[in-house]
């Protein structure tokens, strides 16, 4: 049995641990996304606004973010040019902030009593002793597809994932790249 609960631990863990990124998208519907070929970076300076952000070099994390950007957007067959000549300007911010998760801990026999009282709701019987808080950075980019045409946001696209559970740079560093190219996964629409 305690095989087994150790296995079916390893799996959820597993699991969650895959589904750590939280997407959401803004598409201006009324645009046409295959006129888009090529683009530029909106703006430069990114490294100088994170400084000491999510606990990694400024630098190297604006050049892997931009490197898989550039990556993406090529597979799909947009390519980089200079500002004056691109179809699309990509703009992209982070944010970080420390965020607390409270979760409650209950053994099978905890469940097991609750279903002979009669509790099924957990919610009234939660108490503090059971309690524990995980505090951990989260990290937030939104990248922003700007018709330089029309100086319109045509596409915003924004992900959030837990980053505290990586203690070396280069770990948190292919964690944010993992996500921007989850976010970037859509783009450009059909």
């Amino acid at each position: 049995m305690r095989k087994i609960l150790c296995f079916v631990v390893a799996i959820t863990a597993l699991l969650t641990s895959c589904s750590l990124f939280e997407v959401s998208y803004d598409v201006d519907e009324q645009t046409d996304f295959s006129q888009y070929r090529t683009f530029s970076w909106y703006s430069d300076g990114f490294a100088e606004s994170i400084s000491g952000l999510f606990g990694v070099d400024a630098a190297n994390l604006d050049s892997a973010i931009r490197a898989t950007i550039q990556k993406q957007l090529l597979a799909r067959g947009i390519s980089l040019t200079q500002s004056d000549s691109a179809d699309v300007w990509i703009n992209y911010q982070a944010i970080a902030q420390t965020t607390a998760s409270d979760r409650y801990h209950y053994t099978l026999e905890d469940i097991t009593q609750s279903y002979i009282r009669k509790q099924i709701r957990y919610s009234s019987s939660l108490d503090a002793s059971r309690r524990y808080t995980t505090v951990y950075d989260q990290g937030t980019f939104i990248i922003d597809a700007i018709d330089k045409n029309r100086l319109q946001v045509v596409w915003r696209g924004t992900v959030e994932t837990p980053l505290g559970l990586y203690d070396s740079e280069d770990r948190r560093i292919q964690r944010m790249q993992k996500a921007v190219t989850k976010l970037l996964k859509p783009f450009p629409p059909k």
